[in-house]
């Protein structure tokens, strides 16, 4: 069930929920809808809605509103009642069951009703209730059936049913000595309550993720531009292109670019980072940030539900959401279970059948058997830590697509990393110019001209380079960017390239040997040489750097077991040399975007699980080809680029994306822990409740004991949950 949020802005027309409902009654079904006056939101639950169309029905009537949120309802009010319900139907169970009339402190002629043959009767009423409280159990199970698929709820079902059914029968025989109602309630009793600390557990995960549900203001500062006037306006009418005004102490309410001002801006709520980030004219700002310091107008490239943090948040929903669908293993697993459990049981039943042994005896087996083997802990295993995982990796800016992408990263076995923004920094800068036959500004300014419009790190360098040295660039009749290799461009006639010396040499333009020699020599040292050309001749190299990450070396090594494998698109000497400073045995050098793809799938023939991590949307290829595709510190990912990653970092702080590694591996070893406890319970148990060790010691297993068993092993799994979450939260 989810749990939708509408905000509002028209709040001069009362809501009527009734005939809101009455419209959504002949498209969606709606399990309940809300309105919360204090923050003018609406709420609907439902199992699925399209929020775009209930946007539309909104409007038909009348309301001006904005899709906020879609939150996973982690647990109803109904399956509270049900189970607090439920356990004092137990509690009373147990009074009828082991005390007379003075420790229960009723009164004499009310003990007297329910002594003798009234007990029964009661104890049936009081099953029946239960059964009905506890409804969900039998319809997933059945309902699953029809679909040809098989719930874990199934033996609970089939173990409850069994039991009720023996019993209605030993009643109808007057055979009061036979009845399993206690049992049968028992079993629903621990199943139910175990299962609502689970999701409460998990709400509690959720909630502590911190997420802001419906932080948008309510409406925007607009610049007017055809009368320079500031209008207030709801934000359900902001458009691209809009300007806005943001003053200290707002929220920005969609993302965009600033055209003026400078600003200090909390980005926490989606780098995880509570640093406050400068911003300055053409800088990227984002929806829900909070601009702590500075005044400053943007213009808006996305609202609403097309914001970069909607976008994000929503892997980390549908990733809760989907989470039972994850992890296929186990969902084999847990179908295996559940038939070996009723095979097993029938077996079980069979074989006492034909000892001789009475319908009770065979009937306890039955029971024991289906419960005892019950693959809910082996869901629960999988489903609960998973869960916590994914909502605590959204706590650091690091937003996941599907549980089954962190249960990939925690098997891993090698990490190939690339190079600009992800092994350094990402600030390149020039540092040395080597110029031939031509002034140094004016190579400079042939580059900057060249590179102008072209937002790859390379050509901010040389442009920055060109500002700080107060050089001039020249008005060019055409640039191309050619990939993987450089920039061709034409200025007054003339061609000019920009790029790798391979490149030029492909093209026919000489490089003498002192620029070779120039170049090897920064190659030597990890810098990346860019060459010059103007028509057929070189006329210069200009020598760049991209600072390392401090302790990246540091953090590579406490990932343990994990091959390391450098990709660059630079030459094979800046490709060693950075590897060597970094201690990475391999890399790959001079690749472009395919060959990426290519390399990652020759690995693939080695059986390796690979992670591929890069800060280029342009890399989706390599992301698909990948086992684990992580799109890492790019600030304006586009939706092909988040589509193709199953991972995706804001945050650029790597010891961040490192420490998620190692708790995900953490998380898949606790888990398979968990799984192989769960297992090794159901086998054991499950022999002891067929009676295999019965014939030497005469012991077998009740179905309460059995429940019991199964609710110990569960607690054990929930407490191994929140211990691994807190030593991650450290």
């Amino acid at each position: 069930m989810l749990q939708y949020i509408f905000q509002l802005y028209n709040t001069s027309i009362d809501f009527n929920s009734n005939d809101i409902n009455l419209l959504f009654s002949s498209h969606f079904a709606i399990k309940n809808i809300s309105f919360v006056p204090e923050n003018n939101q609406v709420i609907i639950v439902a199992k699925k809605l399209d929020p775009d169309f209930t946007l539309t029905i909104l409007n038909t009537a009348g309301y001006e509103a904005a899709f906020i949120e879609k939150i996973p309802l982690f647990f109803s009010k109904i399956k509270v009642f049900s189970a607090i319900l439920s356990i004092i139907i137990f509690i009373f169970c147990l009074l009828l069951y082991f005390s007379d009339s003075e420790k229960l402190f009723l009164s004499t002629n009310v003990m007297q009703l329910f002594r003798t043959e009234f007990i029964p009767y009661s104890q049936l009423t009081l099953a029946l209730i239960t059964m009905l409280l506890n409804y969900y159990y039998y319809a997933h199970s059945f309902k699953s059936l029809f679909k040809k698929s098989l719930s874990p709820d199934l033996p609970i079902a089939v173990s409850t049913c069994s039991l009720f059914l023996f019993s209605c029968y030993q009643l109808f025989m007057q055979s009061y000595d036979k009845l399993y109602f206690m049992p049968l309630i028992t079993i629903l009793v621990l199943s139910t309550t175990l299962r609502l600390i689970a999701d409460i557990i998990k709400k509690e995960f959720f909630r502590t993720a911190e997420y802001p549900i419906g932080n948008l203001p309510a409406t925007a500062c607009r610049l007017d531009l055809d009368s320079d006037e500031e209008k207030t306006i709801p934000i359900a009418e902001l458009q691209k292109d809009d300007i806005l005004i943001i003053k200290p102490g707002n929220i920005l309410p969609a993302d965009g670019e600033i055209s003026w001002g400078n600003a200090q801006i909390d980005e926490s709520i989606i780098t995880g980072d509570s640093s406050l980030k400068a911003k300055s004219t053409n800088d990227l700002v984002y929806a829900q940030t909070k601009n702590i310091k500075g005044t400053f107008q943007y213009r808006i490239t996305a609202a609403n539900s097309n914001t970069l943090l909607y976008k994000l948040r929503q892997l980390s929903y549908n990733a809760l959401i989907n989470s039972p669908a994850a992890y296929p293993r186990i969902n084999k697993l847990s179908n295996i279970l559940t038939i070996l459990s009723l095979f097993v049981a029938c077996i079980a039943a069979s074989y006492w059948f034909f000892a001789g042994k009475s319908s009770s005896f065979i009937i306890t087996i039955f029971a024991a058997v289906t419960i005892i083997i019950c693959p809910y802990n082996i869901v629960a295993a999988k489903n609960l830590l998973l869960s916590a995982a994914i909502i605590r990796c959204a706590r650091l800016g690091i937003f996941i697509k599907n549980i089954g992408a962190l249960s990939n990263l925690g098997n891993i076995d090698t990490l190939i990393l690339g190079k600009s923004g992800i092994i350094t920094t990402g600030q390149s800068k020039v540092i040395a110019l080597h110029p031939e036959g031509l002034l140094p500004k004016s190579l400079l300014a042939l580059a900057a001209s060249a590179e102008y419009g072209h937002e790859h790190h390379l050509a901010s360098a040389i442009i920055n380079s060109a500002i700080k040295n107060k050089v001039h660039t020249q008005r060019i009749s055409s640039s191309q960017l050619i990939a993987g290799n450089g920039v061709e461009a034409i200025i007054n006639r003339e061609i000019i390239r920009v790029g790798k010396a391979a490149w030029l040499k492909a093209e026919g333009i000489n490089i003498s040997a002192e620029l070779k020699d120039k170049a090897y020599q920064a190659a030597r040292d990890g810098f990346t040489p860019i060459f010059i050309s103007l028509d057929k001749y070189c006329h210069g190299v200009l020598i760049i750097e991209d600072p390392l990450r401090n302790d990246l070396s540091h953090e590579l090594h406490n990932l343990n077991k994990i091959n390391t494998i450098l990709f660059t698109s630079d030459d094979n000497h800046t490709a060693k040399a950075l590897a060597k400073k970094l201690g990475i045995n391999q890399f790959r050098s001079e690749l472009s975007l395919t060959d990426k793809a290519k390399e990652i799938a020759l690995l693939h023939t080695r059986g390796l699980t690979i992670a591929f991590i890069s800060n280029k949307g342009r890399d989706t290829d390599a992301f698909k080809t990948s086992d684990i595709g992580i799109l890492f510190n790019n600030k304006n990912p586009d939706s092909i680029a988040i589509d193709a990653a199953d991972i995706v970092c804001l945050n650029d702080n790597f010891s961040s994306l490192c420490h998620i590694i190692t708790f995900a591996r953490k998380s898949i070893k606790s888990m398979k822990q968990n799984i192989l406890l769960a297992l090794l319970m159901s086998i054991i148990g499950g022999i002891i409740a067929a009676g295999g060790i019965y014939h030497w010691i005469s012991i077998s297993l009740s179905p309460i004991t059995a429940a019991c068993l199964c609710a110990i092993i569960n607690i054990l799994i929930m407490g191994r949950t929140i211990f691994t979450t807190l030593i991650f939260n450290k």
